[in-house]
């Protein structure tokens, strides 16, 4: 478990404090930085509405818009080609995962349900996130430009979520499961080639001795390596994990 610092860097310029102007003047939130500097998030707008998704391109704030007739939207991620994820109001007032291409504003659509968030985009056009099913439950998502496909969940509850996607398509997030404390009910988890994996099984003998328990995966590399949060079950604390794959 480990938990890496680095430089700060905010809208494409080393600034200390960092700062991203908003749309309107008024407020802005940085969630996502591309290896261009490219930011992204939300900014406040003039329009009425609350927010819009925004990116920063060398310190200037570009309104992303929304889905047409859409009120309001989020940017989450953004890869090195500048295709961003989110969601966005649709015209019908329901939340819709949502991709930005440049000047084009792209609905994903959901897995049958009414609406679906999207979290993470990779370099070869993959977008993960949530959507409803039709009955009703939440499970991570995969949008490949085609379709929606269902992820799962992990045997148990069905809800997941699905925050980080890397090049050679291998998802991670975070699946529920029935437990008696509510700390041990939610499992970081990646979903590999079919696969559904807790990430809990992958820690050696003596982590999980100590009392460490990963709870969600945010973020995978093209290494493998995910990031996450995890709690310790004795010490009843939460920290920031690194877990780094075996040599092949």
């Amino acid at each position: 478990m480990s938990v890496n610092a680095g430089t700060r860097r905010c809208c494409g310029k080393l600034a200390w404090p960092p700062y991203c102007p908003p749309l309107d003047g008024r407020w802005g939130f940085a969630y996502a930085i591309n290896q261009a500097g490219w930011v992204v998030g939300i900014s406040s707008v003039s329009t009425g509405v609350p927010f819009h998704a925004t990116m920063w391109v060398d310190g200037t704030p570009i309104d992303l818009g929304t889905l047409p007739g859409g009120s309001l939207s989020e940017a989450h991620a953004i890869n090195d080609k500048g295709h961003v994820a989110g969601y966005s109001y649709n015209q019908q007032d329901l939340v819709r995962a949502t991709v930005w291409r440049g000047a084009k504003v792209v609905e994903l659509g959901t897995l049958g349900g009414l609406h679906s968030v999207a979290w993470a985009p990779n370099g070869r056009g993959q977008v993960v996130g949530w959507s409803l099913t039709a009955q009703g439950d939440l499970h991570a998502t995969l949008w490949d430009g085609k379709a929606a496909t269902d992820l799962g969940t992990l045997p148990g509850r069905d809800l997941s979520h699905a925050y980080g996607i890397n090049d050679a398509g291998v998802a991670v997030g975070t699946s529920f499961v029935e437990k008696a404390y509510e700390f041990l009910g939610q499992r970081a988890t990646m979903w590999k080639n079919g696969a559904i994996i807790d990430l809990n099984t992958l820690l050696d003998d003596e982590t999980r001795a100590a009392g460490w328990f990963l709870r969600v995966a945010y973020a995978i590399n093209d290494h493998g390596v995910i990031t996450g949060t995890a709690t310790n079950t004795i010490a009843h604390e939460s920290h920031a994990f690194l877990l780094t794959p075996p040599a092949p």
